[in-house]
């Protein structure tokens, strides 16, 4: 089956263009079919929107080899800015993703122009220097703890001071791990609240199993 598609849509305002400009247009907004772009050029020629059109796929060809040729020969004497240039590209195709959202034949259409902007809205925050998402990461070592007014955004009592024993806690963890800890006030324990365990008692240097004997145990020969 013969392909009937076309370029028409793609292609910008071919007045005062020639068509080998408009057919490398073409080819850079990812239309690859040789002969539809041919006959997209043909019927511009004939509404008058150019002065001239290809004869077949042969000549686009040729005329988007020549025309990317040159492309690459100005660039490589471009002094303009390259950034600027590249905002510009995505400013414009923010506009064509918008007029998509607008005016799509079918919501799947209008949902891709609006995925679309947002892609581009991204890019273009980035290409700016502005930050639109930040990433916390956790790395071993160090427990670093930043002050929270936890009383500030829990409105339950009881939950913010839990919070707040939470959060001490943490801290006097990265005392104990080596890491920079910071000095704290008191802070409300909740009622209920289990003690903490007792730490065992240490074994001085003469108690414990392993001690020498001493005083009427001194005489009496050990047992091995």
């Amino acid at each position: 089956m013969p392909d009937t598609t076309t370029a028409t849509e793609e292609q910008p305002d071919g007045i005062g263009q020639s068509w080998e400009y408009l057919a490398w247009r073409m080819w850079c907004a990812g239309t690859r079919n040789l002969s539809a772009i041919a006959r997209s050029l043909q019927e511009m020629e004939a509404a008058g929107r150019i002065d001239a059109s290809p004869h077949d796929h042969r000549n686009v060809k040729r005329a988007i080899q020549r025309e990317s040729k040159l492309a690459r020969e100005a660039l490589d004497g471009d002094e303009t800015d390259a950034l600027m240039e590249y905002i510009a590209g995505l400013e414009e195709q923010f506009g064509e993703a918008d007029r998509l959202m607008r005016t799509g034949d079918n919501d799947n259409a209008k949902l891709g122009g609006l995925k679309v902007k947002v892609d581009l809205l991204a890019k273009l925050a980035a290409a700016k220097g502005v930050v639109t998402e930040r990433k916390a990461e956790q790395h071993s070592g160090t427990l670093a703890i930043t002050n929270v007014d936890v009383a500030a955004v829990v409105d339950n009592a009881a939950a913010a001071t839990a919070a707040c024993v939470l959060l001490d806690a943490l801290g006097h963890s990265a005392d104990d791990t080596g890491g920079a800890g910071e000095t704290r006030s008191a802070l409300p324990v909740p009622s209920g609240a289990a003690p903490l365990a007792a730490e065992p008692e240490a074994h001085g240097s003469d108690s414990g199993p392993d001690a020498p004997p001493h005083g009427d145990d001194a005489a009496a020969p050990r047992e091995e």
